[in-house]
């Protein structure tokens, strides 16, 4: 395994980068799949992950394969769409570029330890993670699409025996969170007659138990809650506009995304 680790490394990276951009494409495309932003097109349901091919939302262009690299091509553009010169917001880069340096180091420090099965599942429950916490963030909203494809895809890991967690600690993992986290929502919004968590949180909360099973939920729930505040604080600090709505609501999918992952490592 020592002697393939360099050439596992060198195809984890690139293989990053290119889920990076999947991954653009999923925050992109999937709140107007569901209508939670209106399509800038007028392509309304014709819009999917796949059709219609990349573009410039501004100048409509399709967006040619070389101009469609991960990070390099956005660095020789110099940040803007080659034919209308608008610029192409940064995010695009920073995810391809996380995601590359996620997975090599993925493949880098814990491949020794792990098959090469479950280095590619923590590798793509990054991909998948990563999407929902940054749709949550934008348009306070998790997916079901990215939260049970975390659910069965944690599930079936433990089924297929190459999970570090056993088929019975994932199934609890999911029940007690979703029971405990459910009865927490319901218990608050009875008693304070406003919201709290969202079902979205709920189901993530759920979803990530798939991965760590019941034994771990209690750091979750203290770690995420902590990075939530910590979030919340400094969305609170740098929206100054009376009418964001991130001034009244946290975006939690952010904090227990990151802290399950952390966990699992």
């Amino acid at each position: 395994m020592e002697l393939l680790m360099p050439w596992m490394v060198a195809i984890f990276i690139p293989l990053g980068l290119l889920f990076g951009s999947l991954a653009n494409v999923i925050i992109y495309r999937l709140p107007l799949m569901l209508g939670v932003i209106d399509e800038d097109d007028s392509e309304g349901a014709a819009v999917n992950l796949w059709w219609p091919p990349s573009h410039c939302p501004a100048c409509k262009s399709d967006i040619k394969p070389w101009d469609n690299i991960p990070v390099l091509s956005w660095l020789l553009l110099k940040g803007k769409c080659r034919q209308c010169g608008i610029a192409i917001p940064v995010i695009y880069p920073v995810s391809e570029l996380a995601m590359g340096l996620v997975w090599g180091a993925l493949a880098w420090f814990y491949l020794p330890q792990w098959s090469p099965q479950l280095a590619l599942a923590y590798a793509l429950l990054f991909m998948v993670l990563y999407s929902a916490a940054v749709i949550d963030f934008k348009h306070l909203i998790l997916p079901d699409a990215l939260v049970f494809t975390v659910l069965w895809g944690g599930l079936l890991l433990a089924a297929s025996g190459y999970s570090m967690v056993r088929v019975k600690d994932a199934v609890y993992g999911v029940a007690v969170a979703w029971l405990l986290l459910w009865g927490v929502m319901k218990l608050w919004e009875t008693l304070c007659k406003r919201d709290g968590l969202g079902y979205g949180d709920v189901k993530l909360y759920a979803a990530c138990g798939a991965w760590l099973g019941w034994q771990r939920l209690p750091e979750l729930l203290c770690f995420s809650a902590l990075a939530g505040l910590l979030f919340y604080a400094c969305v609170r600090f740098f929206y100054t506009q009376e009418d964001d709505k991130h001034r009244f609501y946290i975006p939690f999918g952010p904090a227990i995304a990151l802290v399950a992952f952390l966990l699992l490592l």
